[in-house]
């Protein structure tokens, strides 16, 4: 009966059937399958060279690069990868470019935000429209204020080189940083210092009697008189700008003159000029 049965030799690819047949001597009887030889290992799924291990080893034909990902975030090491029939632990992505395999929020595609961090491993640090930015316009005289109109861009910190520095609305002239809505109008020089569409117009300011006990403020303009004022002083040891008692250059900051009368009432005239 042994003679009709089926038998193999070989592993693998290798692998060849036969039957068995009597041995030439007679003593019994051996399987004539022949194994076949083996072959270079490919990618088909096989055991080509027939040593038991299917589409093992690195760069056989039809092999696939894979990429170390060592945090997870399916982007791997550029520098780090293997050809390989399958992936492995290890090299266990298709996508290379990673930047950081430490950290799985950066990688290839991840969105860039204003950290001083390359997140989205492009070779550009903090670039226009990361999460976070700050919108600049183009401030051309580096006095923080914009034009209307200004171009713009949304960046992590201001681009002072292409002067995107601007954040305040609005100036009016962008030549000149001593001119924007910040500055106090010069008078005469016929020009809208503080861009409020008005050149060399009037300034208000604030001149008061230096009495603790009753003060006593009034606003004038700027070169104009403020006309007859009444005051009444209260308490001796009050004093004035030109020792004066009857005529009164207020300036701020700067009180009438001293008088003894307790309770007298002062008749005075106020201005603020050029020369205050």
């Amino acid at each position: 009966t042994d003679l009709v049965q089926i038998c193999s030799a070989g592993i693998g690819e290798c692998a060849r059937t036969g039957v068995y047949v009597c041995k030439s001597d007679k003593s019994g009887t051996e399987c004539n399958a022949v194994p076949g030889t083996p072959s270079n290992e490919i990618c088909d799924g096989l055991d080509n060279n027939c040593d038991g291990s299917t589409d093992e080893g690195e760069n056989n034909p039809g092999c696939t690069t894979y990429y170390r990902d060592a945090d997870g975030d399916t982007y791997g090491q550029s520098t780090d990868s293997k050809c390989l029939c399958s992936m492995t632990p290890e090299y266990n992505t298709t996508v290379g470019g990673d930047c950081d395999d430490t950290d799985p929020q950066i990688h290839p595609g991840a969105m860039e935000v204003c950290n001083g961090i390359d997140d989205n491993c492009n070779g550009i640090t903090d670039e226009e429209n990361a999460a976070g930015c700050t919108t600049y316009y183009y401030d051309n005289d580096g006095d923080s204020y914009y034009l209307p109109g200004a171009s713009s861009k949304c960046l992590c910190q201001q681009d002072v080189v292409n002067k995107f520095t601007g954040t305040k609305q609005y100036d009016c002239d962008d030549s000149q940083n001593a001119i924007n809505p910040s500055m106090m109008e010069v008078m005469g020089n016929n020009t809208d210092d503080d861009c409020d569409g008005t050149s060399d117009e009037n300034q208000t300011y604030t001149i008061g009697w230096a009495n603790t006990q009753y003060p006593f403020t009034i606003d004038v303009n700027w070169g104009e008189p403020t006309g007859n004022i009444y005051g009444r002083v209260y308490v001796p040891g009050i004093t004035d700008i030109s020792g004066d008692p009857n005529l009164i250059m207020a300036t701020i900051g700067i009180a009438p003159s001293v008088y003894t009368s307790p309770t007298e009432f002062i008749l005075f005239t106020a201005t603020h000029n050029a020369s205050c």
